[in-house]
């Protein structure tokens, strides 16, 4: 196992070593695991051009909500469904032995109805660590990745198979 060097640059201090990337800043850490295998291009999927939809949120609400609703994913998977119908966002997740758990908010959206399936736990990871208002955008037909966009950064959100 190689060793961690940091790097200081003024802002950002970084380390890796053969399993794992480590970026430090402003108080904030994220550690990274490098994986290896055959990954899809992600510019394909990254929501972009003709049909993308974005819809502002609350982060405070959308985590509480988060929270609560993936007390029933599994957790291996920790899945939970996100569906769009006029003027809500709609958060599920069930386990076949526990129950089931749902939550909505209110939001902008007047189309027509989108789900996908997501990590709970990667959706919760950006939540935590984001402003108060972020963009969600995506595209549609429905299973496509979601984009949540905030200051200048996006945090891309790949679907799951539910």
């Amino acid at each position: 196992m190689a060793e961690i060097a940091y790097i200081n640059d003024g802002t950002v201090h970084f380390g890796m070593n053969d399993d794992f990337q480590i970026f430090i800043s402003g108080g904030k850490t994220i550690i990274a695991r490098k994986l290896t295998g055959n990954f899809p291009d992600y510019e394909r999927v990254i929501p972009k051009g003709e049909g993308i939809c974005s819809i502002p949120l609350q982060t405070t609400p959308l985590l509480k909500l988060l929270k609560r609703v993936s007390v029933f994913t599994d957790s291996r998977s920790k899945a939970f469904r996100l569906t769009l119908t006029k003027g809500l966002l709609t958060l599920s997740a069930g386990m076949s032995e526990c129950g089931t758990s749902s939550g909505s908010l209110p939001c902008e959206w007047q189309g027509a109805e989108w789900q996908s399936g997501f990590n709970a736990g990667y959706l919760e990871e950006f939540l935590k660590q984001a402003p108060e208002e972020i963009m969600f955008r995506f595209r549609k037909p429905n299973d496509e990745a979601a984009m949540f966009t905030v200051e200048g950064y996006s945090y891309l959100l790949m679907p799951m198979r539910m």
